[in-house]
């Protein structure tokens, strides 16, 4: 049989598991993942019995004869309301390729992605906020745009208006200083 002791020092999470998910071997990695010490880890209890995955760790596919299943990213909770993302494939334990399937190990990695999926929504947040205010100023600079080619033009329309308005002016003084003279003339 293997000397699973070879997984012991891994930084990523290590679990040896049975047809059923029941788990025989477990690293520190996964015992920290798992928040359950590596002795619980063991003996076959059932995987489920610490984390739950919101899809199968199979999929559509069954137990890897040879070689490495596809990997897989799969959402989880553990017993313990600790909830995130886990990258993980799985191999068959080579020591029991030949044994009845009830005998066969499996040698499952866990890789944990939580933080970088977390990191990845902050970014795509904030790349949106900074969409978004590229859209603003864009739209402010159509607006200076089509504020300085008009400007001429509204230049224009205020000089008439205020021509307007001192003629208007002008003609209701030229009124008021024709009746003060005639007035003056009266007297």
């Amino acid at each position: 049989s293997m000397d699973y002791a070879v997984f012991d020092s891994l930084q990523d999470s290590v679990l040896v598991v049975d047809s059923s998910f029941g788990v025989y071997y477990a690293n520190q990695a996964a015992s920290n993942l798992l928040d359950a010490s590596v002795k619980r880890l063991k003996n076959g209890k059932a995987l489920a019995d610490f984390i739950v995955f919101k899809t199968s760790i199979l999929g559509d596919e069954t137990f890897p004869q040879e070689g490495f299943s596809p990997m897989r990213e799969l959402e989880f909770t553990t017993t313990s309301q600790r909830v995130g993302a886990l990258q993980v494939n799985m191999q068959i334990d080579p020591s029991t390729v030949s044994l009845h399937l009830e005998q066969k190990r499996w040698v499952l990695f866990l890789r944990d992605v939580s933080l970088e999926k977390i990191l990845h929504k902050k970014y795509m947040g904030e790349l949106d906020q900074k969409e978004n205010v590229i859209k603003d100023l864009r739209t402010a600079q159509a607006q200076l745009e089509d504020y300085s080619k008009n400007l001429e033009l509204k230049v224009e329309q205020r000089t008439t208006e205020l021509r307007s308005s001192n003629r208007l002016l002008a003609a209701i003084l030229d009124s008021l200083d024709a009746m003060i003279v005639s007035k003056a003339a009266i007297y």
